[in-house]
C-alpha cells in the first residue's frame, strides 16, 4: 500500500504569473503581422511563439498530472480543444465565405482543401505535400498557409501530454517517487529535443528544407527547449539592474533583427533558430524577480515596458490576431487593384485584423473559459459531460461547443462536397451536349486547327473553369507516378505504365511536368499503335535541371536524373524517349524560348547510346505584366472574350523551332504542336470549346487528348528529323536585329495587352512569405 504522505507531491516554490511574457507574446505577433504585410519575409515571431508555448505547457501539465483531483489526459485534451478550436473554426468559416463571395469558383478548390487540413490540424503536412516549399512562387499562396504552426503546436502538445501522463502512471503513481518521475519526464523531453534538433539539422544539410520547415519532428525541439527552460526559470533569482537591462536589450535585439538578417524560410528550424529563442529566454529571465518582489520601473528597468497595457493587450489577442491577419492580407490583395501593395492597404489589413481579433477574443475565446474545473474523471464515462457542462460559464456554452464540433466536421469534409459539386457541374454540361451529337462532336480542341474540324458555337467550355485538379490532371499525376519536389524515387513499375501495357515495344516519357502533360495524347497513340509507355517523371525536373523556380539548388532533381539516366541506359526503350526540347529564357516562364546547353548534353548522350529522341517544343507559358505566371482558368471563367486570356505567340515562340538547329546531328525527331491553340499569331486559352490550360503552362487532360492525331503524325507518319532544315521558315542561325526587336515588341505587347484585358487573377499571386 502506498504511503499517503509519500504520495503527495512535494511542495514547490509558487509560480508567479509573468506578465511580461504576455508582452513578449505581443512583440512576437507584431513581428509576424508586420513582416507578413510589409516586409515579405519570415520573422522570428512564430518561433518565439513555439518557445513560449513549451515554456508554459509542460509545467502546467506536470502539475495537473500529479495534483489529486487534477484533470485526466482526456480532460486536458478537451481543454486544449476548447481553447483553440472555436476561434479557428470562426476564422476559417468566415474566410471561406469571403472566398465564395469574392473569388471565382475556379479558385475555390485550394482554399477548401487547405481549410480542411487546418481544422484537422494537419495543415503542415498538407502544405508540405501540395506546395513547392514555403517560398513557392508558382501560383497563389494558400489562404490558410499560416496555420501550419497551429497544427505543429497541437501535434507536439499531444505528444507531450502522452509523455507526461503515461510516465506518471508508470513511475510516480506506482512508487510515489515524484522526484524520480520529474527526472524521467525531463529526460524524455530533453532526449526528444536533442533528437529533433539533430533531425532538423540533417534535413537542412541534405537539402530537404521544404519538409524541414513543416515537419513536426523537426519543430519539436523549439517547443521542447521552451519546456525545459520553463522547468528552471521559476527557480531563478532576480538580476542586478544593469544585468537585467543588458539581458533585455540583447534579447529584444536578437528577436527583432533575426527576420531582417536571416531568411527564415531557408534556415528555420535549423541552428540559426537558436538566435531568436535565446533572445526570448533572455527577455523572460530579465523579468523574473523574487516571489512577491517589487515590479516597478526602477526594479525591472526596460522590461517593465512589456507589462504596459499595449503590449499585454497584443499578447492577449495574439492567437486571434494570428488567425485573422494572413487570410485578410490575401483577400485584400485579391480585391484591390493597387500594384504594388500599398502602405494604405497594409494599414487597412492590420487595423481590420486587430478589430476582428479583439471581437473574437471577447465573444469567442473568453466566453468559453470555464468558471470552474470538473472533477477528475474519464471523459467517456457516463455523467462526465453533464458535470463538465455544469461548470459552463453561460447558457450558450453547450450551443457554442456543438457549433464548433459541427464546424470542424463541415469544413473538414468540405473538399468532398465541393468535389461532388464540381463533378455534378461537369456531368450537367455533358448531358447538355448529348443532343448535339455528344462530346466528340462538340469538343474539338486542337483538331480545329490541325484537322480543319468545326466546333459548334454557343456551348459551355469544357472542362469548366471551376473544375478542380482531379478533373483536368493526367493519369500519371492521379496514379502517384510523378515524384515530388523532395523525392528521388523513380516510379517506373507496372502501375506507371500506359498505352498498350502488354506490348513489347516501349517508349519512355522522361522529365518534368511539361513532358508529363503529353501523356493523355501518348496514351491514345500507344493503344492505337501497340506500344507501352513507361514514365520517368518528377515535378519541376527536366533531366539535370539544377535550379528550382525559387532560385535554390535542386539537389533532388540532380540525384533523380542520374538514377533515371542510369536506368534508361541499362534498359533502353525500343522506340525512344519522349522529352521536351526547349524552355523559356526566364525560370518562371518569361522571355522567348531557348535550348539550354544541358538539354543538348543529355540528348547527345542518349543519341550516342543509340536511343532515339522525340523532342517536343515547349508550351507557351502565360505570364502577368509583372512577369509572374497567371492562371488562365480564372480569366476564362470571368471573361466572355475568348481572346482576352491569351497573349501574342511571338512573345514566347521564335519564328522557328530553335531545337531544330540546336540538336543537329542527333538521332532525333522534332515535335511541335503549339499550332493547335494559336490563331492569327495569338495564343488561345480556349480552343474548339475545350479549355487548353489547367494553369499557366500545363495542358488540361481533355485538350492534350485532342493532340493525339497530330502528335502521331509528327512522330511516325511525317517526322521532322534532326538534320531536316526544310521546315524552318527561315535559314538557321541567331536572331537578326529585326527579329530580336520584333520579339521584344511582342513581349511588350503581351504585357500591355494582358494588363488591359481581364486576365489578372482575382486571387492573389504573391511571393510574400507567411511566417
Amino acid at each position: 500500500m502506498v504511503d499517503q504522505q509519500a504520495a503527495d507531491p512535494p511542495r514547490s516554490r509558487p509560480h508567479p504569473y509573468l506578465t511580461h511574457v504576455d508582452g513578449l507574446r505581443g512583440i512576437a505577433i507584431a513581428l509576424v503581422v508586420i513582416f507578413d504585410v510589409f516586409v515579405g519575409r519570415v520573422s522570428s515571431g512564430v518561433d518565439v511563439f513555439l518557445f513560449l508555448g513549451g515554456l508554459l505547457f509542460l509545467t502546467s501539465q506536470m502539475r495537473n498530472a500529479q495534483r489529486p483531483g487534477g484533470p485526466t489526459i482526456g480532460q486536458s485534451i478537451i481543454r486544449l480543444a476548447r481553447r483553440l478550436v472555436p476561434a479557428l473554426v470562426v476564422v476559417v468559416a468566415t474566410m471561406l465565405g469571403a472566398v465564395m463571395l469574392f473569388w471565382p469558383q475556379s479558385a475555390w478548390s485550394q482554399p477548401f482543401e487547405n481549410a480542411a487540413a487546418a481544422v484537422a490540424y494537419v495543415a503542415n503536412y498538407w502544405l508540405a505535400a501540395n506546395t513547392g516549399g514555403y517560398d513557392a512562387v508558382d501560383g497563389d499562396a494558400p489562404l490558410f498557409q499560416h496555420l501550419w504552426s497551429m497544427s505543429v503546436q497541437l501535434q507536439i502538445y499531444l505528444l507531450i501530454l502522452v509523455a507526461v501522463y503515461v510516465s506518471y502512471r508508470l513511475v510516480a503513481a506506482r512508487n510515489a517517487r515524484h522526484r524520480r518521475w520529474r527526472r524521467t519526464i525531463i529526460a524524455i523531453v530533453a532526449a526528444a529535443t536533442a533528437a529533433s534538433f539533430i533531425y532538423a539539422l540533417v534535413l537542412h544539410q541534405v537539402g530537404l528544407q521544404d519538409l524541414n520547415y513543416y515537419s513536426t519532428l523537426a519543430r519539436f525541439w523549439e517547443i521542447g527547449l521552451g519546456a525545459l527552460f520553463g522547468l528552471v526559470v521559476y527557480s531563478l533569482n532576480g538580476m542586478h539592474p544593469a544585468t537585467r537591462t543588458g539581458a533585455f536589450v540583447l534579447g529584444i535585439a536578437a528577436i527583432l533583427f533575426t527576420g531582417l538578417f536571416l531568411d527564415g524560410a531557408q534556415e528555420f528550424p535549423g541552428p540559426w533558430t537558436l538566435v531568436p529563442l535565446a533572445g526570448a529566454a533572455l527577455v523572460i529571465v530579465s523579468g523574473v524577480t523574487e516571489p512577491d518582489g517589487p515590479r516597478g520601473w526602477r526594479d525591472l528597468g526596460p522590461v517593465k515596458l512589456l507589462e504596459t497595457p499595449p503590449f499585454v493587450w497584443l499578447g492577449t489577442i495574439s492567437y486571434a490576431l494570428y488567425l485573422w491577419h494572413w487570410p485578410l492580407l490575401l483577400l485584400v490583395l485579391s480585391v484591390t487593384p493597387a500594384q504594388p501593395f500599398s502602405a494604405a492597404s497594409g494599414i487597412t489589413v492590420i487595423a481590420l485584423s486587430l478589430v476582428l481579433a479583439w471581437f473574437t477574443h471577447l465573444y469567442v475565446e473568453k466566453p468559453l473559459r470555464q468558471s470552474g474545473k470538473p472533477e477528475r474523471r474519464a471523459v467517456l464515462r457516463p455523467g462526465y459531460i453533464k458535470r463538465a457542462l455544469s461548470h459552463a460559464p453561460n447558457a450558450w456554452y453547450p450551443v457554442t461547443a456543438a457549433l464548433a464540433v459541427v464546424g470542424v466536421a463541415a469544413i473538414a469534409t468540405s473538399p468532398l462536397s465541393f468535389g461532388a459539386y464540381q463533378k455534378h457541374q461537369a456531368n450537367q454540361i455533358l448531358d447538355e451536349v448529348d443532343g448535339l451529337g455528344g462530346y466528340e462532336e462538340v469538343y474539338k480542341g486542337a483538331r480545329v486547327n490541325f484537322a480543319g474540324e468545326e466546333a459548334p458555337e454557343g456551348v459551355p467550355i469544357f472542362p469548366p473553369a471551376e473544375m478542380g485538379p482531379d478533373g483536368v490532371l493526367d493519369a500519371a499525376a492521379l496514379d502517384g507516378c510523378v515524384s515530388d519536389f523532395d523525392s528521388t524515387t523513380v516510379h517506373d513499375d507496372e502501375d506507371c505504365w500506359y498505352g498498350d501495357t502488354d506490348a513489347d515495344e516501349t517508349l519512355y516519357l522522361v522529365g518534368g511536368s511539361h513532358s508529363e502533360h503529353y501523356l493523355p495524347a501518348l496514351d491514345l497513340i500507344g493503344k492505337e499503335r501497340g506500344f507501352k509507355i513507361v514514365t520517368y517523371l518528377k515535378v519541376g525536373c527536366p533531366l539535370y535541371f539544377e535550379e528550382k523556380i525559387d532560385g535554390t539548388y535542386f539537389e533532388d532533381c540532380m540525384e533523380w536524373s542520374a538514377d533515371v539516366e542510369k536506368t534508361i541506359m541499362a534498359d533502353p526503350p525500343s522506340l525512344g524517349v519522349f522529352m521536351v526540347s526547349t524552355r523559356p529564357t526566364v525560370i518562371d516562364g518569361g522571355g522567348v524560348e531557348q535550348v539550354p546547353d544541358f538539354y543538348v548534353e543529355v540528348f547527345k548522350r542518349f543519341s550516342d547510346a543509340g536511343i532515339h529522341i522525340f523532342g517536343a517544343r515547349d508550351t507557351v507559358w502565360l505570364t502577368n505584366p509583372d512577369g509572374g505566371m497567371r492562371d488562365p482558368a480564372i480569366c476564362v471563367e470571368e471573361s466572355e472574350d475568348p481572346m482576352a486570356c491569351g497573349e501574342p505567340a511571338r512573345a514566347s515562340l521564335l519564328p522557328w523551332n530553335p531545337a531544330v538547329t540546336a540538336y543537329r546531328g542527333l538521332d532525333m525527331t522534332h515535335l511541335d504542336v503549339n499550332g493547335g491553340n494559336i490563331v492569327d499569331e495569338w495564343v488561345m486559352t480556349v480552343m474548339g470549346n475545350i479549355r487548353v490550360y489547367r494553369d499557366a503552362h500545363h495542358f488540361t487532360r481533355q485538350y492534350a487528348e485532342t493532340l493525339a492525331d497530330e502528335l502521331d503524325r509528327q512522330m511516325f507518319d511525317d517526322p521532322v528529323k534532326a538534320d531536316d532544315l526544310s521546315d524552318l521558315g527561315r535559314e538557321p542561325g541567331p536572331l537578326t536585329e529585326e527579329e530580336l526587336e520584333e520579339a521584344e515588341q511582342a513581349s511588350s505587347k503581351s504585357t500591355s495587352t494582358s494588363s488591359e484585358k481581364p486576365t489578372t487573377s482575382t486571387t492573389p499571386t504573391t511571393t510574400t512569405s507567411a511566417k
